[in-house]
């Protein structure tokens, strides 16, 4: 995990001594992942903590309220609409990655909405800020380097210069990232 490999390199750099990772979600998502985290806590746990000690603290209740309100806005526009024929397609998708090529590590994708395109790949060997994503639509796969400023973008060329002799490969500024990118010819 990225996390832990990131306190490691600043325990070996001398940033802090000890550390431990901790995730702060919704109960579902946390239900649904199987990362390694030290502590987890959930978004519902602290409005209920929040909520024990709102009788005599309206600065409590208040907080409470807020993350009631964003856990209920959350569920209400994290996917609008199931759509059955996207989730088959992951649920298949998932199983043959998983029997074909298990050191993607692709988590299991869990329901879907009709605008998930985009399948995420985080094998912990491509190291932390790194990730292959599957785009469906437009038809290409990325593998994306983090937090790479955009003015990288010829070093990066230079150094896969062999592999962009192809067509259909090339170095993109994407954002906040680079993306080495391939267009997929379906």
């Amino acid at each position: 995990m990225r996390y832990r490999m990131r306190a490691e390199t600043g325990v070996r750099e001398g940033h802090w001594q000890r550390w431990k990772t901790v995730i702060v979600a919704p109960a579902e998502y946390l239900e649904g992942t199987s990362e390694g985290y030290d502590a987890q806590i959930s978004y519902e746990d602290i409005a209920s903590w929040y909520e024990a000690r709102s009788p005599n603290d309206a600065r409590a209740a208040y907080r409470a309220r807020i993350i009631r309100d964003a856990i209920t806005r959350g569920r209400r526009g994290g996917i609008s609409r199931l759509d059955p024929i996207i989730t088959a397609f992951w649920r298949m998708y998932y199983a043959d990655v998983s029997l074909l090529s298990p050191e993607l590590e692709m988590r299991d994708p869990g329901d879907k909405g009709p605008n998930s395109t985009w399948i995420q790949f985080r094998p912990a060997r491509l190291g932390p800020g790194r990730m292959l994503i599957h785009k469906l639509l437009p038809g290409r796969l990325d593998l994306s380097f983090s937090r790479v400023a955009a003015d990288r973008v010829e070093e990066f060329r230079q150094r896969w210069g062999t592999v962009l002799a192809r067509q259909d490969v090339s170095v993109e500024p994407t954002g906040a990232s680079l993306a080495v990118r391939q267009w997929c010819r379906l």
